[in-house]
């Protein structure tokens, strides 16, 4: 090669590299910020559900005509039929302590659902 296209050709090569440089630590930042709101997502507590109706609500949903009386003796009898259950449930003592709350789909954290079972 001639002298004279060796530095060109060597400038030129750092310039690509460090464009492609550039271009790699941005996707590998991308790729990062992906897995952090993936990871977010997965350990989110998936309680999504309010508290449902009351009784005042259906009362007032009848009221308002957008709910007959068949539909509301039913949900009326529902509610109540829950409620009646409710305390059926067992009180948590420190011998039965209440079992905790899943906190997303995952049932144990990163790294310890792998490990062989325990004989």
């Amino acid at each position: 090669m001639p002298a004279a296209i060796v530095p060109i050709l060597a400038e030129r090569s750092t310039g690509d590299a460090m464009l492609w440089s550039l271009i790699l630590i941005v996707a590998i930042l991308l790729l990062f910020g992906v897995v952090l709101v993936y990871r977010k997502w997965m350990n989110a507590d998936d309680t999504t559900s309010g508290p449902g109706f009351t009784l005042s609500d259906l009362r007032r949903l009848h009221k308002e005509g957008k709910m007959t009386t068949e539909e509301f003796e039913k949900a009326k009898s529902a509610l109540i039929g829950s409620l009646k259950v409710a305390p059926a449930t067992p009180a948590t003592t420190p011998e039965n302590p209440a079992p905790t709350p899943r906190q997303g789909p995952r049932t144990h954290p990163p790294g310890f659902d792998v490990l062989p079972p325990e004989e």
